[in-house]
């Protein structure tokens, strides 16, 4: 079992991989069920705010085991262009910044999508109070 990633693991610059997401019709359903057709084109277009949802689930897969506890202070997405349905999109985390401000451990960690084809998707920011 790997050890618990701690403030002190960060490096500014550290790679913790990627991971290649495909949206199918199910996770379009269940979209659906929590937005409604909110955001989903006819034609095969991702809805804009999924993409929170990949770059979300990239995190939670790629930096791990996490301690309890750790609070999301806020993110920022930049949509560069719309991914189409079973696009293969590739998201990568990588460590932006750290810092302690207030007593409290500050993590930045920069997310960026691809498709298969190599077309930039999104790239952004999430900022996390890490609690150990």
């Amino acid at each position: 079992m790997k050890d618990i990633i701690t403030f002190d693991h960060f490096k500014v610059t550290q790679d913790f991989g990627s991971v290649v997401q495909r949206v199918d019709d199910s996770m379009i359903e269940s979209w659906k069920k929590i937005y409604g057709d909110n955001g989903v084109s006819a034609d095969s277009e991702i809805p804009e705010g999924m993409m929170q949802a990949l770059a979300m689930r990239a995190f939670l897969n790629l930096v791990t085991p996490r301690p309890p506890g750790n609070i999301h202070l806020g993110q920022t997405m930049r949509l560069h262009a719309v991914a189409n349905l079973d696009d293969l999109i590739s998201v990568s985390v990588v460590c932006a910044g750290k810092q302690i401000r207030k007593e409290r451990k500050i993590v930045q960690l920069a997310v960026s999508g691809r498709t298969d084809r190599g077309k930039a998707v999104f790239d952004g920011e999430m900022t996390l109070i890490w609690a150990a």
